[in-house]
């Protein structure tokens, strides 16, 4: 075995230097990938930008990405990684690279797997330069170190093992998708069916909470999580992976839990795709308070509504809408401090929302239950990672 660069054993190619184009509705083509769409354990194309086929070419230009490729996040921050498997048409987003292994000299998983593990990922860290952001430079990333390649088959037997936890944890995140998606019909459907008599205002079903105003440096371990609008993602998911650690004491009311009903106030995006989106916090696999940011507003069923209830007014056109019309900003869209409390609401009968909710918690329940046993399997992945490619453990240790 060599020790070798990532340069010796793959074709590295840049990205455009500028932001694609959404496509518009009807036209989606391909996804541009950009660096939120790598902070995962692989590509999050509920991150990713819908592009048309114009687009798609022009930022193709330098190399079409194709099955077995990678996708490599330079910056913002250094180091997502992503495998493609031609089940959908990819060009790069900004602060990334195409990296094309050599499949002579390595397995495409392999290198996928090898570029998360402690030895790379450190690499890139220390040369990564920047005092506002950090980045690496095309040049840099072909010098990345891999260490020492074992044989190709022993690359395909590391990369089967981990593989197949990663296809479990799929299986699990396709499920809770699926639960997702019919408790979300469900909701419409009981709107659809019950649209109410009358109207009512919101702030008379639901009481509405400010988030917590937090400072940078509280934002270190300490016990808590901070909820933010990176747990929101764009088509209204609970992103998990947003979480971040927090040290500090926050008012009661500002502490949220599995099942807490959030919506975005602020928006980063230039396409509205974040602000006025409800999501349903998920706490999996983290231990500690839970604390809503103050871009998030809290909103707590008032009786006879229920949690379930009250996610399901948000999740609609007719929420969303009328939310929109009390937005302002430029860079920074901003939800003023009234539109929740002045939404009219329909006027829901007791008996209903109970029968609406003994449908839907169950089903929230088992994708929340999925949700843990998904996380259980990442942990277990994440430790094998390292020991199998260091070689502390081969791959017939872990069959045994």
């Amino acid at each position: 075995m060599s020790e070798l660069r990532l340069g010796d054993v793959a074709q590295v190619f840049d990205c455009e230097h500028k932001t694609a184009p959404a496509a518009q509705p009807g036209r989606e083509f391909a996804f541009s990938v950009g660096t939120p769409a790598l902070r995962g354990a692989g590509i999050d194309f509920s991150q990713a930008k819908p592009v048309d086929e114009e687009t798609y070419l022009a930022w193709s230009r330098r190399a079409e990405l194709t099955r077995g490729d990678l996708i490599l996040a330079r910056e913002a921050p250094v180091g997502g990684v992503g495998l493609i498997d031609g089940a959908r048409k990819v060009c790069l987003g900004q602060r990334t690279v195409l990296v094309r292994p050599s499949p002579e000299q390595i397995d495409s998983k392999y290198m996928f797997y090898l570029l998360r593990s402690p030895g790379p990922q450190e690499w890139m860290e220390m040369h990564s330069e920047g005092s506002t952001v950090r980045h690496l430079n095309v040049s840099d990333v072909r010098r990345i170190s891999l260490g020492e390649l074992p044989a190709l088959e022993e690359q395909r037997r590391i990369a089967g093992v981990l593989g197949a936890l990663d296809d479990l944890i799929e299986v699990n995140r396709g499920l809770i998708q699926d639960l997702d998606l019919q408790a979300r019909l469900l909701g419409s459907r009981f709107l659809a069916e019950h649209p109410g008599s009358d109207r009512v205002s919101f702030g008379e079903i639901a009481e509405v909470t400010k988030g917590f105003s937090y400072k940078s440096a509280q934002l270190v371990p300490g016990g808590g999580w901070l909820v933010n609008l990176k747990n929101v993602g764009r088509t209204g998911t609970f992103e998990a992976r947003g979480f971040k650690p927090l040290s500090a004491s926050p008012k009661p009311q500002q502490v949220v839990d599995n099942g807490t009903v959030l919506v975005a106030q602020t928006d980063l995006t230039q396409d509205r795709e974040v602000i006025a989106r409800p999501v349903r916090v998920r706490r999996g696999a983290h231990e500690g308070e839970l604390v809503a940011s103050l871009d998030l507003a809290i909103v707590r069923p008032r009786q006879p509504h229920t949690e379930e209830s009250i996610y399901a007014i948000l999740d609609t056109e007719d929420f969303r809408s009328h939310a929109l019309g009390y937005c302002n900003g430029t860079t920074v869209l901003h939800m003023g401090a009234r539109a929740l409390p002045d939404y009219l609401a329909p006027s829901l009968e007791s008996f209903e929302i109970e029968a609406f909710t003994r449908l839907a918690r169950p089903l929230r329940e088992a994708a929340d239950a999925l949700n843990t046993e998904a996380l259980e399997l990442e942990s277990t992945r994440d430790e094998l990672l390292p020991l199998l490619m260091s070689g502390r453990v081969r791959v017939g240790d872990v069959a045994a």
